[in-house]
Formats: C-alpha cells, structure tokens, sequence
C-alpha cells in the first residue's frame, strides 16, 4: 500500500487533478504552507490581563506547483492556460483534498486569492531552459478542513396513522397526512477540532418541521407538496437554503437559531415533523472540521 499522502485538487468545472502523480500536467513540488491550523486571533482586554475571545481566520494557502517541463511550445501553452485559467478562478471555487493512506481524504474548498506573480526568464515555451516553480496561492473561506460527513435520516413511517384532507366542502386534493413525527434518540459527536455545522435535506410531502440541535432550532414554514424538496446549509461562510428542483432562495421559509455541534460534545439531533405523508424525509449531514490536512 502507498504510504504517502494524495492530493488532489477538483476545479471549479469538476475536473480531478492529481497533484501527487501530476497525471494531468500539474505537480506538487516542494515548500508547502498553509496546510495546518489557519491564522489564530486572539482578543485580549483589561491591558492585555485576560483573553475575551479566540477566533480562527479563513486560511490561506501558499502551495508549489511545477507544470509538466516534458511539454513545450503548443503543449506546454495549453497545460498553462487551462491550469490557470480554467482550473482556478478567483471567482469560483474548487475543492482541495488531502487524503492519508487508507483514509478518508479531508477537503477545503478554494479559490485563487491573489496572482501567483510568476518570474519568467523569457519564453516559458522554449526548450532548453528550466522553468521555475510557482506559487499557488488560496483563499478558503472556511479555517477548517472536512472530514467525512455524519448523517442522520428520518423518513415516513407506514406504519403511523393517517388521514385525507380535503377542503371544507370535500373538494380538493386528497392529500394524505399523518399525524406528527418525532425522531428519537438520535445523536452527532464531534471529536474534530472545529465547530460541526448541519446540512437538512428535507423532502414533502409535509405541513412543516423543525430541525436543529439540543435547544437550538429552526422552523421550515409549510407545506411542503409532493416531490418538494428543500436544502438548508447552516454554515455561515455558505449559508442558503434552496429549492432543489428551481434553484430558487428559500430564506423566507426559514427562521429560528442556526447552530453547530460545538466540538468535543455529543448533541442530540432534533428533526419535529408535522403532518407527514408518504416519501417524505429529512435528512441531516454534518462533516468533522479539523485543524490539519491529516
């Protein structure tokens, strides 16, 4: 079994880059930096006598790269041109990885954060001369890299009593509700070094619910039709909550505390449906956030 690290770096159109075996033209050289704990800040007050509060910086990467000195002139353009203007953009992001040796990799998600401001002799296409290696640097909005993701699910029980609503008259869709479910007994551990924050997939049909963790909590104002599905990102450097089908915001459905698994604790999951009916389902993820790539 390989016994190093792999990493590889999925750009912003979805294609994988290895940057250990350079497979795509693309290579991890030495001196990299920014791989551990991101830019600690401390607060301090009363004349620097006591701490008030500690906060990690979005972290910033300065990694170095080598581009394929087996190509030149045409070839060696294009690996250049894609590279740095297809696979990264400052205005998108892509998604960094580093993967220990039989291990789920732990991810960062990136965007270029300045000019790599690379020195060039003359032409970097002219055989004959030894290209320089280049400054790769980002920008990730998150302190944290994400390990592999916890999930919890709560689905319709066939088993629960129901009943078809209709309007007053006994016109309307006959749409079959049950009656409210409660997910019981269910729990997240964060034993990462950061804050753990949760992602809600929640399917209709159903009149409503309530999501969150211990005391905190959202309400997702209802109905939720047949087929409606919804998705709810609690993390505030991506917080959003959308229509899966349209695309469209959904905010407004939305209202209550947005909260974490704070780390080292174990929480319950509270997931409070009302009216739920068949295919119906909520579904909560939450990835542990570490202070290293491994």
């Amino acid at each position: 079994m390989d016994d190093t690290l792999t990493v590889t770096w999925t750009d912003p159109r979805g294609i994988v880059w290895d940057l250990t075996s350079g497979d795509r033209g693309v290579k991890l050289d030495i001196g990299q930096s920014g791989l551990g704990w991101s830019r600690i800040r401390h607060s301090l007050i009363r004349d620097d006598t006591a701490l008030a509060a500690s906060r990690v910086a979005p972290a910033e990467l300065d990694l170095i790269i080598r581009l394929d000195d087996t190509k030149y002139a045409e070839d060696y353009y294009r690996l250049s041109s894609e590279w740095w203007e297809q696979a990264n953009s400052p205005f998108m992001e892509g998604t960094l990885a580093v993967a220990r040796p039989g291990r789920a990799p732990r991810t960062r998600r990136a965007r270029l954060r300045e000019s790599p401001g690379t020195t060039w002799p003359y032409d970097p296409g002219l055989r004959g001369q030894e290209r320089p290696a280049e400054l790769w640097p980002l920008l990730c909005m998150s302190p944290w890299w994400s390990g592999p993701e916890q999930e919890i699910a709560h689905r319709y029980n066939t088993n629960a009593p129901t009943r078809l609503y209709y309007t007053d008259d006994g016109h309307g869709w006959p749409l079959q509700i049950g009656a409210s479910s409660h997910a019981t007994g269910k729990h997240i551990t964060n034993t990462g070094a950061g804050p753990m924050w949760p992602n809600w997939r929640i399917r209709g049909p159903m009149a409503g619910a309530r999501v969150g963790v211990a005391d905190d909590l959202l309400a997702v104002a209802g109905p939720l039709g047949s087929g409606d599905e919804m998705i709810i990102v609690t993390d505030p450097t991506r917080r959003a909550v959308w229509d899966v089908d349209t695309g469209d915001t959904l905010f407004h459905l939305v209202s209550g505390t947005w909260a974490p698994i704070p780390a080292g604790q174990r929480v319950p999951v509270v997931i409070d449906v009302d009216g739920i009916a068949p295919g119906a389902a909520i579904i909560a993820t939450a990835a542990e956030q570490h202070a290293q790539a491994w």
